[in-house]
């Protein structure tokens, strides 16, 4: 055994052996823990290979201009030791630096609030981002990265609240015009639409109450009654249905029609409708009490 050592691989360890200042090989703690090194070889590091954890604080600016401190918290494990050991002489610091330059640069994309709010997201896309590399470069796998609360100065918080409370009054105020403008709207396009109707009732109407004067004005006709006439009879009903159907709702009827006129004018009338031919106004025309018109 002259020559050999003996060396004990620990749990969540592997040892780096050299030989002639070159690598030779990794100890694992696979299989027996107890190691046997070869005449010329030697222990270059021993590389823990249990979940670990770093801390740091990164200074920044968000895109709206506000200085912000994030701290950030990173696990990580290496997965590779022989990559780690001879990558970098500080692996541990160049990982941190690569975090830290990623953190930033998307951070800096983000307002304050939406900084609050993206946390997580933020995270995920930095392992994401970063996370490949410090595997390819350092043997490192990254497995998350933990964007903590970013804080900042009392002066900065107190103008970021006012520039958001400015945000939210002028956002009100648009919402509320806005709303104005669509009640606005509703309404005239709703009074359009009563006044379509209304017209397309009384269109409706006038056309039922013509075609009544026009079915009394072909009846009248067809029983020998001058055309003249009828058109006169139909005229004042027709002054007296307007006058009628306006005093039915109890408005006061200024006219200056006389009702006299109008009565004697239909009683003419309506003595010509009897007696065909005859003269109005000639009580000869009309017959006597219990005679009988010649056939």
């Amino acid at each position: 055994m002259l020559g050999y050592k003996i060396r004990m691989v620990n749990q969540n360890e592997e040892i780096i052996v050299e030989k002639f200042r070159q690598y030779a090989k990794t100890l694992t703690n696979e299989g027996p823990k107890i190691k046997i090194l070869k005449p010329f070889e030697k222990v270059a590091a021993r590389i823990s290979t249990a979940l670990r954890q770093e801390t740091d604080e990164l200074g920044t600016k968000t895109k709206d201009d506000i200085f912000v401190k994030i701290p950030i918290t990173m696990h990580f494990q290496v997965t590779d030791s022989k990559k780690y050991h001879y990558s970098s002489e500080n692996p541990d610091a160049q990982m941190k630096i690569r975090i830290n330059a990623t953190v930033k640069q998307l951070a800096s994309g983000m307002d304050f609030i939406e900084l609050y709010q993206t946390r997580e997201q933020l995270s995920i896309q930095a392992v994401d981002k970063v996370g490949k590399e410090l595997q390819d470069l350092y043997g490192i796998k990254l497995q998350d990265v933990i964007v903590d609360q970013p804080s900042t100065t009392a002066e900065a918080m107190a103008s970021f609240s006012g520039v958001k409370e400015s945000e939210r009054n002028t956002k009100t105020l648009i919402n509320n015009a806005a709303g104005k403008k669509a009640a606005q709207i509703a309404e005239a396009e709703g009074a359009m639409e009563a006044a379509i109707l209304r017209g397309k009732g009384s269109a409706g109407e006038r056309t039922a109450i013509l075609d009544g004067y026009a079915d009394q004005f072909n009846h009248l006709t067809s029983k020998g009654i001058p055309a003249e006439m009828v058109q006169e009879m139909v005229k004042l009903a027709m002054i007296n249905d307007t006058i009628r159907d306006a005093a039915s709702h109890g408005n006061l009827i200024i006219t200056t029609t006389n009702s006299n006129d109008m009565l004697s004018q239909i009683q003419t009338i309506g003595k010509a409708a009897k007696f065909p031919g005859a003269n109005a106004n000639d009580d000869s025309a009309k017959p006597a009490p219990g005679s009988k018109l010649a056939p």
